[in-house]
């Protein structure tokens, strides 16, 4: 019964949110909520939009954000949003946080010559842990494959987050410093 009444609060608050915040969109979707693309944004910054990283689990997309559009390769900052697992997403962040939790502090990175990978996870209770650190390691493998097409420096990378995003990364860290962790959760960390 436990369980169940705790999924039902889940619910009724993610219901809640996307109602005020994401009209029309569902908590995990397979396909992204806009059309992927690649465009310069006014302050010289390229953002490479809704790029699929996985096939695995829903919300498998991720925002890349260039400093410029030099092609160089650069250090790689990935980031996960907050939500307390049930809600967020990489465009607006983790919409309980205070001072509104946008992802506009994230532009910071990126100006200081750092490439921004943002990126969506699958939700719970639909997708529980440890689904969400799993699929962060689904994208790890995504932009190790692509990291020349990408201009991804990935000898060089930051892994941090908002709330449940900070939590995956902890979660990653320990799976790349301990292999009966990883195992115990079933992810062969990509990363070293």
């Amino acid at each position: 019964m436990g369980k169940w009444l705790n999924d039902l609060k889940c619910t009724l608050i993610q219901k809640a949110v996307y109602a005020k915040f994401h009209k029309g969109h569902k908590p995990n979707e397979w396909e992204p909520w806009h059309e992927p693309e690649v465009k310069k944004l006014g302050n010289g910054m390229i953002c490479r939009s809704d790029v699929k990283y996985g096939e695995t689990w829903p919300n498998s997309y991720a925002d890349i954000w260039y400093p410029d559009d030099s092609g160089k390769k650069r250090p790689v900052v990935v980031y996960f949003h907050g939500g307390g697992f049930i809600f967020g997403n990489k465009s607006s962040g983790d919409p309980m946080q205070t001072g509104g939790g946008g992802v506009g502090k994230l532009e910071a990175i990126v100006k200081a010559g750092y490439i921004l990978v943002n990126a969506d996870y699958a939700l719970a209770p639909q997708y529980r842990f440890p689904v969400p650190i799993r699929q962060c390691d689904e994208l790890f493998r995504y932009l190790i494959a692509h990291r020349e097409e990408l201009q991804l420096d990935m000898s060089r990378v930051c892994l941090s987050g908002g709330s449940a995003g900070a939590d995956m990364t902890v979660i990653y860290a320990v799976c790349v410093c301990n292999h009966e962790y990883a195992a115990m959760l079933g992810v062969k960390p990509v990363m070293t």
